[in-house]
């Protein structure tokens, strides 16, 4: 929007006399920089025509999505699946399907529970009715030396190492403006912070970003052993897609 200001305010220049339009360069900049609601949606509704008038364009052959839907649910079941079916899906789509890379548009954000975590929670919360009970000291015992095989984080945190020069996990930002994000997320803005420092970063911004990026008010990312285990990661959000381009690199 600041481009299309700032080309008219030079194409009529001669004509406006400079007071004007150096009170229109700086009108044009204030809205630029604050986007009020009306303003925003009326930007988003001629992206929505201009979408319309390029109409369709030919998908790229070499790139194919990976849709979690319909067909996907019936077969599999509902979502969230657990990570060691994710994992499965990474491991088919690089080795046997040769991908040459795989970026995610979903937050591993939490750690799964480990069912043999919760196997063991139920049956010491019911210890009143088995106490004594040998059979059930047995179940405790077995679940404990189970737990290893419990924990699918570590079994997809394994498949993005085997893999992690063809991944990009996705995260996402909060923007401040009409700030929505859970106070659990603005919590760990800081140590998601720290994780993306930890990498090198590169970003390529366009003029009109300069003059519009948002403030970021918390960042969802995955859980530290996924971010750790790949060499890149990526965000996602509409917001920032057509003005910035950002990565983070290992």
């Amino acid at each position: 929007m600041l481009h299309l200001i700032t080309k008219w305010i030079e194409k009529y220049s001669k004509w406006l006399g400079i007071p004007l339009v150096v009170v229109m360069a700086m009108v044009g900049f204030s809205l630029a920089i604050i986007k009020p609601a009306a303003i925003a949606q009326f930007e988003l509704k001629s992206l929505d025509f201009r979408f319309l008038a390029r109409g369709e364009l030919e998908p790229d052959p070499r790139v194919a999505i990976i849709a979690v839907d319909d067909n996907a649910l019936s077969e599999i079941g509902r979502w969230p699946w657990s990570r060691d079916k994710i994992a499965e899906v990474v491991d088919k789509v690089l080795g046997q399907y040769g991908a040459k890379a795989l970026g995610f548009d979903m937050v591993f954000s939490e750690d799964q529970t480990n069912v043999m975590d919760e196997a063991l929670r139920l049956l010491h919360k019911n210890m009143a009715d088995i106490n004594g009970d040998s059979n059930a000291i047995e179940h405790m015992q077995w679940l404990e030396e189970q737990r290893v095989f419990g924990d699918v984080d570590a079994v997809l945190e394994r498949t993005l190492s085997q893999h992690k020069d063809k991944l990009v996990p996705g995260y996402f930002f909060y923007p401040q403006a009409g700030n929505n994000a859970p106070d659990l997320v603005k919590n760990q803005l800081e140590e998601e912070a720290a994780l993306m420092r930890s990498l090198a970063m590169t970003s390529s911004f366009s003029k009109e970003a300069l003059h519009s990026l948002p403030h970021i008010a918390a960042i969802e990312g995955n859980i530290p052993r996924v971010t750790k285990a790949v060499d890149a990661i990526g965000f996602f959000n509409f917001f920032l897609i057509s003005m910035v381009q950002f990565a983070a690199f290992r």
